[in-house]
């Protein structure tokens, strides 16, 4: 198996630096930062006090980035999001959801804290935009449907031809039992085993091969990967939007192997060939253009 350094695409910061002495709390400075001007003068705080708080850099890092690995761009500086809105849950509930990895990291991480974890995180936002009713229903609970990792390559043979890899993700009927072996090894991690790091990363990254909701894994597996590296080493670790790649190959190269101890239990991947959709976009455009100009002859 490959050997993979998690440091070309991960910060670690002390727990130690989280303290500080603002009396408010982690979903309060998420919320100050989306009303920031009004939220400061309400709590007497000045802003270079609130620019100090090592808890406001860790926090907003660590779900700022998160979010932008997902596609998920944080608000424009000043921007006063509207309450209840879908960017506004997608920030606010996500610091929900970390706020209690850290008020329950040193807990047992089952399989129920981690319906706990999504449940917190995706309650107000799902990725068929549906219903509150049925948002709730998806939030904290297992798919029951295939899922497909879409990657997108070009082909090297053929500049206007894009291959399409739809890489299949555990099947659904197996995703319960997958996730029970996940449970024994979490738990039966040694936080005095020399290779404790790793085994917490090998944790992780089976979390998001097995796949196991219908969205927010890469969130929810990274809020995973902070309440285990709290509780066996006293760090919090950020997986930097900027080096996202190495991370994604990360979690390809143990794919491979967890397949084999686990044959039978993944959709099928299948690939396609597929036109560049930027040249469908320049043919398009070229063919708009004909046609106006076609249009204008006959006009005349």
């Amino acid at each position: 198996m490959l050997k993979i350094d998690e440091s070309k695409f991960s910060q670690v910061i002390p727990f130690s630096e989280y303290k500080d002495s603002l009396d408010f709390s982690l979903e309060e400075r998420l919320k100050s930062n989306l009303r920031l001007d009004e939220y400061l003068k309400e709590k007497n705080i000045t802003c270079e006090e609130y620019q100090k708080s090592k808890p406001v850099f860790i926090a907003n890092r660590l779900v700022y980035d998160s979010n932008l690995i997902e596609g998920i761009k944080p608000p424009k500086q000043g921007t006063v999001l509207e309450k209840d809105s879908r960017k506004y849950f997608e920030f606010v509930d996500h610091v929900r959801a970390f706020e209690y990895v850290i008020n329950n990291y040193q807990k047992n991480l089952t399989v129920s804290e981690i319906k706990n974890i999504h449940k917190i995180l995706m309650q107000n936002v799902s990725v068929f935009d549906s219903k509150a009713e049925d948002r709730e229903k998806l939030a904290g609970e297992f798919r029951k449907s295939k899922a497909y990792i879409h990657i997108v390559t070009q082909d090297p043979e053929d500049k206007f031809m894009q291959n399409h890899l739809y890489l299949g993700k555990m099947h659904h009927r197996s995703i319960a039992g997958g996730m029970r072996k996940l449970e024994d090894k979490i738990i039966s991690l040694n936080k005095n085993s020399e290779t404790i790091s790793k085994d917490i990363w090998n944790t992780h990254y089976e979390f998001e091969i097995i796949h196991p909701f219908y969205d927010g894994n890469g969130r929810t597996g990274r809020l995973i990967l902070n309440w285990l590296t709290l509780k066996h080493l006293g760090v919090f670790v950020n997986v930097q939007n900027e080096n996202k790649f190495a991370y994604y190959k990360a979690i390809n190269s143990r794919e491979p192997q967890y397949r084999r101890e686990n044959p039978n239990k993944f959709y099928k991947d299948h690939k396609e060939k597929r036109i560049n959709r930027n040249y469908l976009m320049f043919f398009e455009d070229v063919k708009n253009t004909i046609k106006s100009k076609l249009d204008i002859l006959n006009q005349k």
